[in-house]
């Protein structure tokens, strides 16, 4: 195994780790390794079909029965969908640190905004949902770093731990789908598709990291889990924006 893909093990197995435990983090820490090994396509690929593995353990493979919030998922997917196609053709055409540095003001924001001491209003925002969606649409298939939007998006709703987690996770999954598919339709299946080899040996590095990150999880209450995302949110959003400084 070549010191890339063992940079990419290790990265997986503690993004999928900080994921399984806040609901979300696992491209930001894949991300960079990918994008340094991979074509941009085929990067984004990869982090999208190892999303859909992370996720479905977090709904399938706890024992338990999910409990997603089922219309907030479905509005968040349905606005989603204009942007996904945005978003492949900006992996196209933009400046990677450019785009780096608007998401990284964007989540700050968002997370700014995001107050969890406050109580949760039993019918938040109409635009949260929509925004949402847009922002979380164009992310999924021109950087994969969808994660914020999605989290800030739901954080609003009166959820409890257990379901907002799940709620991330279905959403997650229906992105990473569509994206996949956005990505093979507009870029073809030669450039979206990613080698075998990083896809296999992250595999494992899943199953592990998803057990980790779940025990953790389960020592957190509701309103520690909510200020857990906010400040995943944070550093998130900072350090993609310091990222893309970097790189201009």
């Amino acid at each position: 195994m070549s010191a890339p893909d063992v940079l990419l093990v290790v990265a997986t197995l503690v993004g999928v780790a900080v994921q399984a435990s806040v609901g979300f983090g696992f491209s930001f820490f894949v991300a960079p390794v990918a994008v340094a090994t991979l074509d941009p396509e085929q990067a984004v690929m990869l982090l999208l079909l190892l999303g859909v593995a992370v996720n479905l353990l977090v709904l399938a493979g706890e024992r338990r029965r999910p409990d997603p919030d089922r219309r907030s998922v479905a509005t968040l997917l349905a606005w989603s969908l204009p942007a996904l196609v945005l978003g492949a053709l900006v992996v196209r055409g933009l400046s990677g640190p450019g785009t780096q540095v608007l998401v990284g003001v964007g989540v700050v924001v968002a997370a700014l905004l995001a107050r969890v001491d406050r109580p949760v209003r039993p019918r938040p925002s109409r635009w949260r949902l929509p925004l949402s969606g847009l922002t979380a649409g164009t992310l999924t298939t021109s950087t994969s770093l969808n994660g914020p939007a999605v989290a800030v998006g739901l954080l609003g709703l009166p959820l409890d731990r257990e379901r907002l987690r799940d709620s991330i996770a279905a959403t997650f999954i229906g992105l990473s789908v569509l994206g996949a598919v956005a990505l093979v339709l507009l870029a073809g299946q030669e450039r979206s598709l990613p080698p075998a080899g990083p896809l296999l040996t992250t595999l494992p590095a899943v199953v592990v990291g998803h057990r980790v990150g779940r025990a953790a999880f389960g020592r957190l209450d509701d309103a520690d889990h909510r200020r857990w995302i906010v400040i995943a949110a944070l550093v998130a959003g900072a350090g993609s924006a310091v990222a893309g400084l970097a790189g201009l």
